[in-house]
C-alpha cells in the first residue's frame, strides 16, 4: 500500500494556495481508488502515517479522510482503520443495470481541471478559446453599456423560461447564416451547451431505452445520458464521421429512443461529418422515426475546406432534429449561455424542465451577448481562426515528430483538439500522473467511451496554451511516451 501511496504522489503537492493540500489529497486518492490502483476493501494508511509521509498536518489528511467518506469512497472504523468501500470504483463499462448511473467522468473533471493548473503544468486540457486582453475589454464594454442604459432596470426582473427576446433574435439571425430557417420564437436560451444536452436527455429518455452515439464522444453527453438510465450502442468514427452502414445495422436491430451525433469539429476526435452522408443518416432517421440530438459546439473554429451546414439546415430537419449550441467552446467562454432548437412536438415538455432547473437563464448576461453577438462576433472570430489555425500546426508537427512509430495524431479542420493514438500497451490513463510530474496534462480517452474503452487514447486540447509553450508542452509529453514506449523499460516500475 505504502508503495501505491508513493506513486500516486509522486506529482509534489502544490503548496501555493491555489488549490488546498486537504482536496489535493484526497482527488488523488480517488483517483486510484477509481483506476483499481487501491482496491475496495483496502485498509488506507493511519492517518498520522500518510501525514508523515507527504509532510502535511494530520489534519489536512483527516479532512480529506472525511470527505471521501462523504462522498462514499471510504468507511470509518474508529480505531479500526479507514476502508475502501465495495463498489467505490467504477464497474466494468456496460455493467450498470438500466436505470442505474455508472460512475463515470464528473468526479474525474474536476481532478483533471485542477492538475492541469498546478505550477509549471502545460495543461493541454481546455477545449475553449482563452479570450485574448481585447476580447474581454469589448465584452466589459458591453456589460457597461447595458447597466448604464436607463431601461437597464428591465433585466432585474424575471423572464420568460425560453429566454430573452433580444438574445434569441441575434440567435435566429446567427442561425439564418448557417442556413438554418429559424424564428426567435423557436429559440430556448440554456445555461450553456450542455443544459441543452441536458433537457433533451430529460425530456426524451427513460430508463432503460437505446441511444446511439459515437465511438469515443463528448463525455458531458454520456453523463446525462447515464444518469437518465439509458443504454448505449456505439457507433464506430472514421476522418469522416460515423459508419453509415454500421448505422443502418443498428437501427434494423432495435431502434433507439435517441441519435446523438457531434459532427462538425467532433469533441474528441476533432472529425467532421461531410454533407452528402449528414443527409443520407438524416433520410435514414426520419423514415425510422428517431430524433437526433445535434451537438454542434464550435462551427465557427474552421481552419481549412468549406463550412458544411449543420444537420438542422437540411430539408427535413425540422421535426426529428434537435440543435443544442452553446457559446462557451468558441466564442466567449465563461459566460454559460447557448441554446437549444427543438420539434415543435416538443417545445412544451422542455420549457416545464427549463422551468423546474433554473426558471430562467441569467437576463443581465443575456442582454449583454445580444450586443456583443450584434457587434463583436464576427471579428473574434476572424481573430480565434487565425490565432488558432497556426496553433494547432504548431503542436501536429511538433507531435507528429516527436511522438514514437505506430503513434496517430489527427489534424480536424478545425476545433480545438486533436486526437492521440498511442502504440504499444501502455494505457494513457496510468502515464497522466507521470506527465504531470513531467510538467504536461492532457485528457485520457477512457472517458469518452460509452462502453469498452480505448485505454491507448488521448485528447490534447490548445485552447489555453500559449504560443510559446506549444512546443514545450509537445516535447514534455512526447519525451515520456517514448521513454515508457522503449521495450527496454518496465513502465510499471518506472519512476519519474
Amino acid at each position: 500500500m505504502g508503495d501505491k501511496l508513493a506513486l500516486g504522489f509522486m506529482v509534489p503537492l502544490a503548496r501555493d494556495g491555489g488549490v488546498p493540500v486537504f482536496a489535493q489529497i484526497r482527488d488523488r486518492l480517488i483517483a486510484m481508488i477509481d483506476s483499481g490502483e487501491i482496491a475496495a476493501g483496502t485498509r488506507l494508511p493511519p492517518i498520522r502515517a500518510l501525514a508523515s509521509t507527504l509532510s502535511v498536518n494530520p489534519m489536512t489528511v483527516a479532512k480529506a479522510y472525511r470527505e471521501l467518506a462523504e462522498r462514499g469512497h471510504v468507511r470509518s472504523r474508529g480505531s479500526g482503520g479507514t476502508f475502501v468501500l465495495a463498489g467505490a470504483s467504477p464497474p466494468p463499462a456496460g455493467d450498470a443495470p438500466p436505470g442505474r448511473p455508472e460512475p463515470q467522468a464528473v468526479p474525474l473533471t474536476a481532478r483533471l481541471f485542477e492538475l492541469a493548473r498546478a505550477p509549471g503544468v502545460i495543461g493541454f486540457t481546455a477545449n475553449y478559446p482563452g479570450p485574448a486582453e481585447g476580447d474581454v475589454v469589448t465584452f466589459r464594454r458591453r456589460l457597461s453599456e447595458l447597466a448604464q442604459d436607463p431601461e437597464s432596470d428591465r433585466f432585474f426582473r424575471y423572464d420568460p423560461p425560453a429566454g430573452r427576446l433580444c438574445l434569441r433574435e441575434e440567435i435566429a439571425r446567427m442561425a439564418e447564416e448557417q442556413g438554418m430557417s429559424v424564428r426567435p420564437g423557436e429559440v430556448m436560451v440554456t445555461a450553456g451547451g450542455q443544459q441543452a444536452i441536458d433537457l433533451v436527455v430529460r425530456a426524451l429518455l427513460r430508463p432503460g431505452d437505446l441511444v446511439l452515439v459515437e465511438r469515443p464522444t463528448y463525455f458531458g453527453a454520456l453523463n446525462a445520458m447515464r444518469e437518465a438510465g439509458a443504454r448505449f450502442a456505439e457507433l464506430p468514427l472514421g476522418p469522416d464521421g460515423p459508419d453509415l452502414g454500421r448505422l443502418e445495422v443498428l437501427l434494423a436491430a432495435e431502434p433507439p429512443r435517441l441519435v446523438y451525433l457531434n459532427p462538425t469539429f467532433q469533441n474528441p476526435t476533432g472529425a467532421t461529418l461531410g454533407a452528402a452522408k449528414r443527409q443520407a443518416i438524416l433520410d435514414l432517421l426520419i423514415r425510422r422515426g428517431v430524433p437526433l440530438l445535434e451537438d454542434d459546439h464550435c462551427p465557427e473554429l474552421r481552419f481549412r475546406g468549406d463550412p458544411v451546414p449543420p444537420f438542422r439546415a437540411l430539408p427535413g430537419a425540422a421535426e426529428t432534429v434537435f440543435y443544442a449550441r452553446g457559446f462557451g467552446k468558441a466564442l466567449v467562454p465563461g459566460v454559460r449561455l447557448g441554446f437549444l432548437l427543438a420539434p415543435a412536438w416538443a417545445h412544451r415538455r422542455l420549457a416545464e424542465l427549463k422551468s423546474l432547473t433554473d426558471l430562467q437563464s441569467n437576463a443581465f448576461m443575456q442582454g449583454a451577448l445580444a450586443s456583443w453577438l450584434a457587434s463583436d462576433r464576427v471579428a473574434t472570430v476572424e481573430r480565434l481562426v487565425r490565432v488558432y489555425g497556426a496553433r494547432q500546426q504548431a503542436l501536429v508537427d511538433a507531435l507528429r515528430a516527436g511522438l514514437p512509430p505506430g503513434s496517430g495524431v489527427s489534424q480536424p479542420d478545425g476545433g480545438l483538439s486533436l486526437w492521440i493514438a498511442l502504440p504499444g500497451e501502455v494505457p494513457s490513463g496510468d502515464i497522466y500522473y507521470r506527465a504531470v510530474n513531467r510538467g504536461v496534462a492532457f485528457v485520457p480517452g477512457a472517458p469518452f467511451y460509452a462502453t469498452a474503452p480505448d485505454s491507448r487514447t488521448m485528447r490534447l486540447s490548445f485552447g489555453l496554451v500559449p504560443d510559446h509553450e506549444i512546443r514545450e508542452g509537445a516535447r514534455r509529453l512526447c519525451s515520456l511516451i517514448c521513454d515508457l514506449s522503449d521495450p527496454s523499460m518496465h513502465w510499471a516500475s518506472w519512476a519519474v
